[in-house]
């Protein structure tokens, strides 16, 4: 049946069910911040998912790599950059709406573009989409999101490597974790090494001086 003004008119009268009041709040309480995409300059409001819906995403993430015959747990640079590439595209297809988005109008939370339209974004800004997402999800995330042994594994690889690009996609959230992970790591080292129990060879006892046992006779 065709679409009339009729309808349309009526549908915009009609009475809404009436929501609860715990899916009022959950509506209030959304994470919506204003976003300009690099380049494009086209404004948005970036939203956050659940940790179900990312750890989903995630699964979808690798099988997708499977299906690409790569390993997610191979960190090769190949593989690292397609991994954290697709996670970010699947991600910002969800998270990134249009301009008009209001909490109070479910119908108006509508995402800007498909993970198929992410995929033909330049890769430097998606990695600045993706980046400005980490951080609003560490600032609203009172909890913290601790790093993942995969996460410090892959940090570290791309280190060793000397591959900055990988550092960038890893995120200022990640970055910022791994770097107090590490000191707190040198500052237990350091604290074992001048612990009482540990030998060192500065805690050793000096040799004393022995008397000379001469057989001469004294002046």
């Amino acid at each position: 049946m065709a679409d009339t003004k009729l309808g349309q008119a009526f549908r915009a009268t009609a009475p809404r069910p009436a929501e609860s009041r715990f899916a009022l709040a959950l509506a209030g309480s959304r994470v919506l911040e204003d976003f300009v995409i690099p380049r494009l300059n086209l404004p948005v409001k970036v939203t956050l998912v659940s940790t179900a819906r990312q750890q989903a995403i995630e699964a979808d993430v690798h099988q997708a790599m499977r299906t690409l015959m790569l390993d997610p747990k191979v960190h090769t640079w190949l593989v690292e950059q397609e991994v954290e590439a697709d996670r970010a595209r699947r991600t910002l297809a969800e998270v990134v709406l249009e301009a008009t988005a209001d909490r109070s109008r479910p119908e108006t939370m509508k995402p800007i573009g498909t993970p198929a339209e992410w995929e033909q974004l330049d890769r430097d800004i998606l990695g600045e989409c993706w980046r400005f997402y980490g951080d609003l999800r560490e600032l609203h995330d009172p909890a913290g999101m601790p790093l993942t042994r995969d996460e410090q594994d892959a940090i570290e690889h791309a280190i060793k490597k000397k591959e900055p690009a990988l550092l960038r996609l890893c995120g200022a959230r990640k970055l910022s974790a791994y770097l107090l992970i590490t000191a707190d790591q040198r500052a237990n080292s350091s604290i074992e090494r001048s612990s009482p129990g540990g030998s060192s060879p500065s805690d050793a006892p000096s040799p004393s001086a022995e008397p000379a046992t001469g057989s001469g006779s004294s002046m």
